[in-house]
């Protein structure tokens, strides 16, 4: 199980998913992967499910949040620049460039910054817009970039795929969204990008 893997020398990450196992499993059955854990803990996060039942949101209103955060997760770690895997994320982003990158969901995104909680405010800005956020735990960050990722290799983006192989070279910065990628994509989504890893291989072998 996903609780007898967990490697509490690590660090924090394992901390915080052993507080998502427990979150999840007093809500009811867990899941046995990790990722499907964070699948289930994001959707019972932004419900709000502590809240009365009258104030919680609805199945398409979770899944539409859930999508927008994954963009936003993907445009922290990316950028405007498509087809590279920067060796270092963003950490930190203002209100008005998610607004920016994001300008069809400000509503959305306003609310995830501000009552969703998986967005924590950095400083003291002069206004509002300028206010810095990041992600609760870089965790949540990779697992939604990757989410994000999944999501357009299964629609076959090429450019998805450029962005695999070079994040595959430089893994210190990618490892844990490209274990949490491999974890969400299905066998034919993952058959391809081993392809990509092994033309890489050859293509670095003289010989």
């Amino acid at each position: 199980s996903v609780f007898e893997e967990l490697d509490f020398r690590a660090g924090g990450g394992a901390a915080v998913l052993l507080g998502i196992i427990a979150h999840v499993a007093e809500a009811g059955t867990a899941p046995d992967t990790e990722v499907g854990l964070y699948a289930r803990y994001l959707e019972l996060f932004i419900r709000r499910d502590w809240k009365p039942a009258e104030r919680a949101l609805s199945d398409p209103e979770v899944a539409a949040r859930a999508a927008i955060a994954s963009r936003l997760a993907w445009y922290m770690a990316i950028g405007a620049e498509a087809q590279q895997a920067p060796t270092t994320w963003r950490t930190t982003v203002t209100l008005a460039e998610a607004f920016a990158a994001i300008p069809d969901h400000t509503v959305e995104l306003h609310e995830l910054a501000q009552h969703a909680g998986l967005l924590v405010p950095v400083g003291s800005p002069d206004t509002p817009l300028q206010q810095s956020l990041r992600w609760v735990h870089r965790t949540f960050h990779e697992y939604l970039a990757a989410v994000h990722l999944a999501q357009q290799l299964g629609r076959g983006d090429t450019g998805a795929l450029s962005v695999v192989t070079n994040a595959i070279q430089q893994p210190s910065g990618w490892l844990k969204t490209l274990q949490y990628l491999m974890q969400l994509l299905p066998p034919q989504g993952r058959d391809a990008v081993v392809e990509a890893i092994i033309e890489l291989r050859d293509a670095g072998d003289p010989g």
